[in-house]
C-alpha cells in the first residue's frame, strides 16, 4: 500500500526537523517547551472540543471531549519518553479519540522524569486509574501513546499482581514495553524511523529508570504477568525503534491467554495519529481504535501488517 502524499510529507518534516530537534535540544523543560509549541504550531485543532483543567485521583490533568459522550470516560496516558509531553498538547488528539469513542477522555499530567523517576509516573497513572474506575467501572476503556502506552501496559500488570478491577478494553500506540532497550530494531530501524533517535529514547528511559532494575516488569511490561486483562489493541509503525517492542508486548499478551490484536502500519511515523484531519493514514489509525474500544465483542487474537484504511 503506496503511503498518501499527505504521509509523505509529514515524514519529511519529521525526519528533516523534529527528529533533530529532539536529538539536540536540552535541557529538559527546554524540550517540554518546544513539544507543546510544536503541538500547537503542527497539529489540526479539533473544532469544537471541550477541555476543562481537573484533578482526578489527586493528579491534575484535562478533561476532553468533543460534544456529548455516551459511553462512559477513557484514560489517556500521554507520551514523551518519560520526559516531555503534557494534557495541554493532547488536546487535539484526545479529543479526535473522544469523537473516536464517543468517550469523554481524561489526559492526565503525571510526575516527568528525571525530576521524578520511577515509580512517580506509575503511581500518578494508577491513582488516576483508580479514581475513574469507581466512577466509570465497566464504561472505563484506557489508552496511551509511546510511554505512555508502556506505562499503561505496566498499569496492567500491576492490576493482574493486584487482583484490581480492571478497565474493559485496552489501546496502546507505538508502546515502550522493554526497558532494557535491546530489541532488534532499536538499532535495525535507527535510520528508517522518521521520528525518533535512539539516544533520545535512550537517555528518557534512563531519567525515568533512575537506579530501577529495567527488567522489572512495571518497567518492561513485555516481561509482565497478565492474566484476565481484557482485549488489547497495539498499533505500531513498520519502520519505527519501537517496532520490537510492539511485537514482544503482543507475544507476552498472546502467551498468557489475552486476547490481542497488533497492527503493523507501513510507512507511518512514531504516533502518526497526531496528524489527524491533515493525513489519512492518521485518521485510519484513529478510526481503527475508536471501533476496538467501542466494540463489546470478545476480540481474536490477530496480527497483520496490512491495516484496515477506514
Amino acid at each position: 500500500m503506496s503511503p498518501s502524499w499527505q504521509l509523505r510529507l509529514a515524514n519529511m518534516v519529521g525526519r528533516y526537523f523534529q527528529k533533530p530537534l529532539l536529538a539536540i535540544v536540552r535541557p529538559w523543560p527546554l524540550s517540554r517547551a518546544m513539544f507543546n509549541l510544536n503541538a500547537l504550531v503542527s497539529y489540526e485543532r479539533a473544532k469544537g472540543r471541550k477541555v476543562e483543567p481537573a484533578t482526578v485521583g489527586g493528579v491534575p490533568g484535562r478533561w476532553v471531549d468533543m460534544g456529548q459522550p455516551t459511553r462512559g470516560a477513557m484514560l489517556f496516558v500521554h507520551g514523551g519518553g518519560f520526559v516531555i509531553g503534557s494534557s495541554k498538547a493532547y488536546r487535539s488528539l484526545a479529543a479526535r479519540l473522544s469523537e473516536a469513542t464517543g468517550q469523554r477522555v481524561f489526559v492526565p499530567d503525571y510526575r516527568l522524569a528525571p525530576e521524578h523517576p520511577y515509580p512517580a509516573a506509575l503511581d500518578d497513572v494508577a491513582d488516576v486509574y483508580n479514581a475513574l474506575v469507581a466512577e466509570f467501572g465497566p464504561e472505563l476503556t484506557v489508552c496511551g501513546d509511546s510511554a505512555g502506552g508502556g506505562l499503561v501496559m505496566s498499569l496492567m500488570h500491576r492490576l493482574s499482581r493486584s487482583a484490581g478491577t480492571w478497565p474493559r478494553r485496552v489501546a496502546v500506540m507505538s508502546p515502550i514495553t522493554d526497558a532494557r532497550l535491546e530489541t532488534p530494531s532499536i538499532e535495525a530501524n535507527k535510520r528508517s524511523d522518521p521520528l525518533l533517535p535512539v539516544k533520545w529514547v535512550r537517555d528518557g528511559v534512563a531519567c525515568y529508570l533512575g537506579d530501577a532494575d529495567p527488567a522489572e516488569p512495571e518497567l518492561s511490561p513485555a516481561l509482565g504477568q497478565f492474566a484476565g486483562c481484557p482485549p488489547v489493541l497495539i498499533q505500531v509503525g513498520a519502520d519505527e525503534v519501537l517496532l520490537d517492542d510492539a511485537r514482544r508486548m503482543a507475544a507476552t499478551l498472546e502467551e498468557q491467554g489475552v486476547s490481542v490484536t497488533l497492527r503493523v502500519w507501513p510507512h507511518v511515523p512514531h504516533v502518526w495519529h497526531f496528524h489527524s484531519r491533515r493525513v489519512p493514514e492518521a485518521d485510519a489509525g484513529i478510526a481503527e481504535i475508536g471501533a476496538f474500544l467501542r466494540s463489546d465483542a470478545t476480540a481474536q487474537a490477530e496480527t497483520s501488517t496490512t491495516p484496515r484504511m477506514g
